[in-house]
């Protein structure tokens, strides 16, 4: 669901070189979070002017590709991969506490000139990626590549190529399998008429309090049913790392030769942090 947050009267702007900045690639900016992509952990990433940040490269491609494939930087996030520029336009950052946000306001194509692209890239602690377009005002939205890929260049996902897919109020999500949630047995054969239980098992480590969603995808060889997807959704409910007790203190007027003194536990009562 498209839900813009706009950093661009309090986010970091990116300070790319040049009076009007052309083909730059600038970093590394912190995330404030380590952040899971492709097997591989970042606490860093670089932004290019060209609508993509990576969180290695140091490329400032121009062309945009196919993803998966070498004709792209690695550990790309390309939320609008073209031949982009700044003369009009910034790009910002900001964390505010619970997700980390890059936005690209007013930017143009490098030729012809005269766009206008405003659009953001959102990461979550969780691995979540969100890409949202508040307004792509041209006449060329197909000369763009949307999508992500690995380290390796041989593992990614091409939302859309050469091809008029962005559009204004647009958001598209990446999300990676679902690792709090688990299914066994993963594989089996139903006899005529009977069934197989499955076991469904929901684990909650390291998860901040909020509701997460997957499915449970069956493949089968029943024609009539070759996919069912089984929606499940979990909410959870984020507790403090620490317990006062007691939870606060009054303190009296003190008087010239006395003195109080007051002893507060700390004690540690879960894993989970609640934000």
């Amino acid at each position: 669901t498209f839900n813009w947050i706009d950093i661009s009267g309090v986010g970091t702007q990116i300070p790319f070189t040049g009076t009007d900045p052309d083909d730059n690639n600038q970093g590394p900016i912190d995330i404030g979070f380590d952040f899971e992509f492709y097997g591989q952990t970042f606490s860093t990433l670089r932004a290019c002017t060209n609508g993509w940040l990576s969180f290695t490269s140091t490329s400032t491609d121009l062309s945009n590709a196919l993803l998966p494939g070498t004709g792209a930087p690695e550990n790309l996030l390309a939320v609008f991969h073209d031949d982009l520029h700044l003369r009009n336009g910034d790009v910002k950052y900001y964390n505010d506490g619970t997700r980390f946000i890059v936005q690209y306001t007013d930017v143009d194509h490098y030729s012809p000139s005269g766009q206008s692209y405003t659009f953001q890239v959102i990461l979550y602690p969780n691995g979540r990626i969100l890409y949202q377009y508040l307004t792509m005002t041209t006449a060329d939205l197909a000369g763009a590549t949307v999508g992500i890929q690995n380290d390796a260049r041989d593992d990614g996902l091409t939302v859309s190529y050469n091809t008029e897919y962005v559009r204004d109020g647009l958001a598209v999500e990446f999300r990676a399998p679902a690792g709090w949630l688990a299914v066994t047995p993963e594989s089996g054969t139903v006899p005529p008429g009977g069934s197989v239980d499955l076991s469904v098992r929901f684990d909650t480590t390291d998860l901040i309090g909020g509701d997460y969603a997957a499915s449970i995808d069956l493949s089968t060889n029943d024609p009539a049913n070759a996919e069912i997807r089984v929606p499940v959704n979990l909410h959870t409910t984020g507790i403090p790392d620490i317990d006062a007790v007691p939870t606060s203190l009054s303190f009296p007027m003190t008087f010239i030769g006395f003195e109080r003194t007051d002893t507060v536990t700390i004690r540690n009562v879960g894993t989970d942090i609640l934000h």
